[in-house]
């Protein structure tokens, strides 16, 4: 509707310019200057009216336009006017306006929820620019790297020099470990890479996680396993030991007296001897499989202590 009241307007200024011409041409070859002089300054007059039209619509788009770069939704224009075609052009103008501005803050409600999640994230997220610039970090990146608040890389450099030539060198896809030591103790992070494209930049999203407590899960379930099959080795070692010492100890005790020397016969005297041969042999056996664990099995400083 406003293109088509816009588009009436401009033909009906282009068809009076026409008869103002035509007029204005008939009375100078019919000889009558005055009146053609009037003709050509109503001609004047009119053009000047055209071109007035064209650049206040102009005018107003442009304005528009360059409000809605600046985020500038305070703009508005009348829309009671004398001209239909106008004043339907601001209603437009200012309805597209109200539109964009409610995109608008949908779209900054939608980044704050984001940032907010990405705030309470358990997980160290931030992003870095070709030159190093940090351009986003939530607090658990910056209290899982011990500095705050991370502006560029370098300050790596005051916590680990190691940590910083990491993140120097970091590639896109890449996954490293590194155990970063202070204060607070030790910590195992994870860190992983990923290339973005926002606004025609390159840039690097950087994931950091603290997997020392995973770590110590697996750590402690291989500790379980090993004792598990440590226990279940000297159980099959100590079971026949203890089934027969019992064997020899009823040749030696019955009820709850000792049996004399002069009662052992021959066949007891052989089990005994053959008794005490496979206690020691599995009691060898028993020490050598301990041994080769003390040999080849380090033991963790944190299970030591």
């Amino acid at each position: 509707m406003v293109s088509r009241n816009i588009y009436l307007q401009l033909v009906f200024r282009i068809v009076l310019i026409v008869l103002t011409v035509i007029v204005s041409t008939y009375l100078y070859f019919k000889g009558n200057y005055v009146g053609c002089g009037i003709g050509i300054l109503i001609l004047i007059g009119q053009t000047t009216a055209l071109i007035n039209y064209v650049n206040q619509t102009n005018r107003k788009i442009a304005y528009f336009f360059d409000a809605i770069k600046n985020e500038d939704f305070t703009l508005r224009f009348p829309e009671k006017l004398s001209v239909k075609s106008l004043e339907e052009l601001n209603h437009s103008l200012n309805m597209l306006n109200s539109m964009i501005q409610d995109i608008h803050l949908k779209k900054q409600a939608q980044e704050q929820y984001y940032q907010e999640i990405l705030r309470q994230a358990d997980i160290g997220i931030f992003t870095i620019n070709p030159k190093g610039h940090i351009l986003f970090a939530n607090p658990t990146v910056q209290d899982l790297l011990n500095y705050r608040p991370l502006n560029h890389i370098k300050q790596l450099n005051q916590v680990d020099t190691e940590l910083y030539g990491l993140f120097k060198n970091l590639k896109p896809f890449e996954n490293k470990i590194y155990q970063l030591g202070n204060e607070r103790g030790k910590r195992d992070l994870s860190i992983k890479c990923t290339p973005l494209t926002i606004e025609e930049q390159e840039l690097l999203l950087v994931v950091v996680h603290d997997i020392h407590r995973e770590l110590d899960e697996k750590e402690t379930d291989s500790w379980v396993k090993l004792i598990r099959v440590l226990t279940h080795e000297i159980m099959n070692t100590i079971t026949p030991i203890t089934s027969i010492s019992e064997s020899i100890l009823r040749y030696f005790k019955k009820g709850g007296s000792l049996t004399e020397p002069n009662e052992f016969n021959k066949d007891q005297i052989k089990n005994t001897a053959k008794g005490l041969e496979v206690i020691k042999d599995q009691g060898s056996d028993l020490m050598s499989f301990v041994q080769s664990y003390r040999t080849f099995l380090s033991v963790p400083n944190r299970i030591r202590n």
